[in-house]
């Protein structure tokens, strides 16, 4: 018996034995190693030490290397020998997109996984298993995003771990942030606690008291400014506590006792500081966003958005809407003709007529044939200008082409074209067109001032570079005409605020004839006069065609003014450029866009399609499906409840347009927006014109109406506070998903408001 029990356990353990020694341990192939070569990469050896950073750590500390901005940085490790490759782990910064590439010569690569933009800021991993790849020598390099990136950790594998992502040590970063962000904490302190001194009945002391806020301005100011580029969660952080002091003084200003209310202009200029600090926000406090890839220079223009409009616009009789990608490759074919059919494999660009992601080789031929739409001149011009972002992006230029295309409509290619038709030198008027956008901006507050004045003004401008809704990846400061649409709807309300209705419609219509989503605003005005004119037959009171043009002419002004702009704008593009080359493929095109899943849109559609269990994480992970067709499928099963809700935000959004403005019934119409339409996140950005809801015309200003004001606007300001808390998700479907509750709550919360208002004043 014993010698039994003997002889097992030695078979057992020789056994174990047998298959531990053939069972290759899972472990990172890069730890410790050193590169062969590396360019523009600052203490590349802290990439392979096996520390990772904290998620959300700073980009750019010391346990991170930084990769030079400007500069086609990389970095090539040499693994001994032609070695399998199944997975692979990268933390970097969170808006960048890091490509690992295999080569068995130095010559030719092969890219074999790309790691895309994570939800988040600062630092964020990535990983991917399953790979069946080999190679002696790994590149990484960086595109696309900011222009600003990092990695902590990389790590190979020629096993996959049992447990996947791999442990990693943590390592948390000095970021020096804790000084900024304890500034931004006393900046805000100090404005609520001269709101509240304020109250003090001794005025010659509330002013000289002053002088503590204006220190802890000047001083926060004084720091972003030496220590700009400030981190993205830096930034939301700051948003957050603007926010938060927003809350406060409008419910100080509102609901406090008389004894401890603030005083007037202590509340404007708060608001005010409040504002400008917001609008620095958005503009970086004037550091650029990109740089000039080839020159290792900082540059104004938005490489990335313009390389789209820019040409698209130029040269719309030639391009269309969908032959930009097709001529860029092209034109690049032509200006680097040592490329490769093997290197041409690995370009990714996007099929503009069926919105697929294609491989630039098997278009090779399409790419040829765009060519013939251009007469020999515009198509030198094309390589021309084309040039100038090539040399500008670097690498960008070829990965920018899985976008979607320029978007907007025949009338804003029209609009674009008379500006950039003659254009000699992109640069100079890409970087003069930039200003476009700011000034409109200006022109819109100083009207705001005036139509309704210095708090509806003020708060605009806190919204507006407050809300995180505008940004993905990088926002769209140094594009050119990306917020006129924004300016044009927000003018038309002031319009219809100061009476003069013809124009009012205009303005609207405009907005809608360039971005198409504010058409629901002007919706909203139809859809309001069909629900009165119901009531009033519901009521068997009498109707007849004079009185329904005398009890309504505010509303017919409107419409005929809207009617006027739509048909001239349709009639001079349809003149233009031929209907069926403009206004036809424009539907198409965006028809097609609509229906298709993207990470980064909002609206009924993405809560209705998310299931915690199929985030793309998990998908990826364990390998469940398409990420785009478990979307499509889940919002299939949920289509029943898609419609209630649907029928549900209608009947509110009707009831709190009753006893309104027209100005503030076409802004409850973009309330409809999220719910009928499925945009992308930064057309949200026009939430900064929703403070006006709450303004109502001079002779309709009461207790209850500055109540509603206040409620509005306070709703507006919790939504830019929650913001920060969902750039701290690693996972960014699961981070639009959250900004798609804040933004369904937000606005149920209005139409609460207003439906709530409606019935005080019945």
């Amino acid at each position: 018996m014993k010698k039994t029990i003997f002889l097992g356990g030695f078979f057992l353990s020789f056994s174990f034995l047998i298959i531990s020694c053939g069972t290759p341990k899972a472990q990172n192939i890069l730890l410790n190693k050193s590169p062969i070569q590396s360019q523009g990469i600052s203490q590349v050896q802290k990439m392979t030490d096996g520390h990772a950073s904290g998620e959300g750590d700073y980009w750019a500390s010391e346990q991170s290397s930084v990769f030079q901005q400007g500069s086609d940085a990389f970095v090539i490790y040499d693994l001994g020998s032609a070695t399998p490759l199944r997975a692979f782990y990268i933390q970097g910064d969170n808006n960048d997109t890091y490509q690992v590439l295999v080569s068995d010569d130095l010559q030719t690569w092969k890219l074999i996984w790309s790691a895309g933009f994570r939800g988040g800021a600062g630092l964020r991993e990535r990983w991917s298993k399953d790979l069946n790849e080999s190679g002696r020598y790994l590149k990484l390099q960086a595109l696309g995003g900011d222009g600003a990136y990092s990695v902590s950790e990389f790590q190979a594998y020629v096993v996959v771990p049992d447990s996947w992502k791999p442990d990693v040590d943590i390592v948390h970063s000095n970021a020096g942030s804790f000084a900024g962000r304890l500034r931004m904490v006393i900046f805000g302190l100090s404005l609520v606690l001269y709101s509240l001194f304020s109250a003090y009945k001794n005025k010659t002391w509330v002013y000289r008291v002053v002088l503590i806020p204006a220190l802890t301005t000047y001083e926060l100011f004084r720091w972003m400014i030496a220590h700009l580029p400030i981190d993205d969660l830096d930034f939301a952080f700051l948003k957050l506590v603007i926010s938060l002091v927003g809350i406060f003084v409008l419910v100080q200003n509102q609901f406090f006792v008389e004894r401890l209310k603030p005083a007037k202009n202590i509340v404007k200029g708060i608001l005010f500081t409040l504002g400008l600090f917001a609008i620095g926000i958005y503009y970086h406090f004037g550091h650029l966003q990109f740089d000039h890839a080839a020159e290792r220079r900082p540059t104004v223009v938005h490489t990335w958005d313009m390389r789209v409009y820019y040409p698209i616009a130029k040269f719309f009789r030639e391009l269309q809407f969908d032959g930009l990608y097709l001529a860029c490759l092209q034109g690049y074919l032509e200006e680097h003709p040592e490329t490769t059919d093997a290197e041409l494999a690995n370009v990714r660009l996007r099929n503009l007529n069926n919105n697929e992601i294609v491989s630039g080789l098997s278009v090779k031929e399409d790419a040829k044939a765009i060519k013939s739409r251009f007469t020999p001149e515009r198509w030198e011009e094309f390589r021309h200008d084309m040039r100038w972002f090539d040399r500008a992006m670097g690498r960008n230029y070829l990965g920018s082409m899985v976008d979607h295309g320029g978007n907007a409509t025949p009338l804003w290619m029209g609009v674009a074209h008379l500006i950039f038709k003659d254009t000699k030198d992109v640069e100079g008027m890409l970087t003069l067109a930039a200003w476009m956008d700011p000034i409109l901006l200006l022109i819109f507050f100083i009207v705001v001032g005036r139509t309704f004045g210095w708090n509806p003004m003020c708060l605009c401008m806190i919204i507006f570079g407050a809300t995180e809704f505008y940004r993905f990846g990088s926002n769209l400061m140094g594009s050119t005409l990306r917020q006129d649409w924004l300016v044009a709807f927000g003018l038309g309300v002031c319009a219809l605020r100061q009476n003069r209705y013809y124009l009012g419609g205009i303005g609207l219509a405009y907005s809608s004839l360039i971005r198409a989503f504010p058409a629901l605003g002007v919706l909203g005005l139809g859809l309001w006069w069909l629900s009165d004119v119901g009531m009033r037959i519901y009521r068997k009171e009498k109707i007849s065609l004079p009185i329904l043009w005398k009890d309504y002419i505010p509303f017919w002004k409107t419409a005929i003014g809207a009617t006027l702009c739509v048909a001239l704008s349709f009639g001079i593009t349809s003149a233009t450029f031929g209907y069926k080359h403009s206004w036809k493929p424009w539907f198409e095109k965006i028809t097609m866009h609509a229906d298709k899943p993207n990470v980064n849109h909002l609206g009924f559609r993405n809560l209705f399609s998310f299931d915690s269990e199929l985030t793309s994480q998990k998908l990826a992970e364990f390998h469940r499906g398409d990420w785009i067709q478990t979307q499509r499928e889940t919002f299939a099963k949920r289509k029943f409840f898609v419609n209630l809700a649907i029928l549900f935000s209608l009947v509110l959004i009707l009831r709190a347009m009753r006893q309104k403005d027209l100005h503030q019934i076409s802004l409850l119409g973009l309330l409809l927006i999220p719910v009928f339409f499925y945009p992308a996140n930064y057309y949200f950005h026009y939430v900064f014109l929703l403070p006006l809801l709450g303004a109502f015309s001079k002779d309709k200003v009461d207790e209850v109406s500055t109540s509603y004001f206040t409620g509005i606007n306070v709703i507006l300001l919790t939504m830019c506070t929650f913001h920060y808390f969902t750039l701290l998700e690693g996972e960014m479907d699961v981070s639009f998903t959250q900004q798609s509750w804040l933004l369904m709550i937000g606005f149920g919360l209005m139409l609460l408001v207003s439906n709530l208002f409606t019935k005080q004043k019945s």
